[in-house]
């Protein structure tokens, strides 16, 4: 246990390293998780990276304000490309959300999540209104199922195709530029599974209906 109360935990997943953790995953890739896991933990759960930023989703967990237990929640951290090296966001200050899916790597590693026959599935779109270079112009998180291998984010006619580097069965990808895109899954053999627009048409109506109020 150190002095701050936590118990000494691997740097790569101690959340007081997470700026550090994410420049190294943003340049190495992903590390390799421990066979246990706890709640004190960050967890780094996937990473894209462009030419002048990148963005890294973290796993964290926190108590239910209803039941008490304690619930995995993920954060996205932009970073911006500075003189060849990965730079995180100034402060302490970010959003995070959860799913209620019954997913808890820490009491079940094996779990598998139910996409309900879908191959890859919506979750988290975040749009800016305005681009500020260095930064993303939006991201995309969800999650796919196991036979996903690859992911290519298609934006103005140009692909950019990669292995799926992440943990947990999620996926997560970044734009630099404004506008719409679609992220297209595919098999170990590079057969197309599945293509998911983003904005997705559900998306597209809220926003319809609260400019329309």
């Amino acid at each position: 246990m150190t002095g701050d109360g936590i118990r000494e935990l691997p740097s790569e997943l101690d959340p007081r390293h997470w700026r550090q953790t994410g420049a190294r995953v943003l340049e190495h890739g992903l590390p390799d998780l421990p066979a246990s896991l706890t709640y004190e933990m960050w967890i780094p759960l996937g990473y894209w990276t462009g030419g002048c930023c990148g963005v890294v989703a973290f796993m964290f967990f926190s108590p239910d304000h209803e039941d008490g237990h304690m619930r995995p929640m993920t954060s996205l951290m932009p970073y911006s490309r500075e003189d060849g090296r990965w730079v995180p966001p100034p402060g302490n200050t970010f959003a995070a959300g959860g799913i209620k899916d019954g997913f808890d790597p820490v009491t079940d590693p094996d779990y598998s999540r139910h996409l309900d026959g879908s191959i890859m599935t919506y979750g988290t779109f975040s749009p800016r209104d305005s681009h500020e270079p260095g930064r993303p112009a939006s991201t995309a998180l969800g999650h796919v199922s196991p036979e996903v291998k690859y992911l290519a984010v298609i934006q103005d006619g140009e692909q950019d195709y990669r292995p799926l580097r992440s943990h947990f069965g999620t996926y997560l990808v970044c734009v630099e530029k404004q506008g719409p895109f679609d992220v297209a899954a595919f098999d170990g053999d590079g057969r197309l599974l599945q293509i998911l627009q983003h904005p997705s048409p559900m998306y597209l109506r809220h926003r319809s209906r609260s400019a329309n109020t």
